[in-house]
């Protein structure tokens, strides 16, 4: 975001370059796209596909085309769940600051991709989002997302970053289609005909 490069830490370095590695050798590793599970937030939020986002007072909720993704963000604390259940898309606690929506995320279920090269993230991550709708232009439909995303893991990173993406208001993209990722994952032939092999556990 500000233009210096990722603060990858030892650990992130050799991660990423194995799966780079195994990419460009024509063997990518499964990650959680790829078996239709919730992918995280970054991910989810990059992939070039609408999303639509429902609020209310006690919560707001972004259903994501692709991988059957919805995340819950929890804005009434009396709606906060309790105990230490994780989850794919992790536990997220949001609140207004002005008019920017502030949710903090933790608890994930396993560790996350924050893009299709496979930047790591672990289950111990904090990710906060600072969300705000801006009005760009002239037009009263020129109407943007900002998101601000900002990664806490010390397991692959030397201190907290941040970058900022901005998504276009298309109001004719709604209602979203159906996306059927389990007709593909549910050959029994499909790890093997996509090329995907698991990643090293080491």
């Amino acid at each position: 975001m500000y233009g210096a490069k990722t603060p990858l830490n030892a650990a992130g370095r050799s991660l990423l370059a194995k799966r780079v590695a195994a990419a460009h050798a024509g063997t990518p590793y499964v990650n959680a796209s790829a078996v239709c599970l919730p992918p995280g937030q970054p991910l989810q939020l990059e992939i070039n596909l609408p999303f639509v986002i429902h609020q209310n007072k006690g919560w707001v909720q972004f259903l994501f085309y692709q991988y059957h993704g919805a995340w819950t963000v929890v804005l009434d604390p009396a709606m906060q769940p309790s105990g230490s259940v994780r989850s794919y898309m992790g536990r997220s606690v949001g609140h207004w600051e002005a008019d920017t929506l502030v949710v903090e995320t933790s608890g994930f279920k396993q560790a996350l991709w924050l893009d299709i090269n496979g930047t790591p993230v672990s289950t111990d991550a904090k990710l906060t989002h600072r969300i705000r709708k801006m009005h760009q232009g002239a037009q009263q439909g020129d109407w943007s997302l900002e998101v601000i995303t900002t990664v806490d893991d010390p397991t692959y990173y030397t201190r907290p970053w941040s970058w900022a993406t901005a998504y276009v208001w298309r109001p004719d993209k709604a209602p979203i289609s159906e996306f059927d990722c389990e007709y593909s994952v549910n050959r029994p032939d499909y790890i093997t005909s996509s090329g995907l092999v698991p990643e090293p556990k080491d």
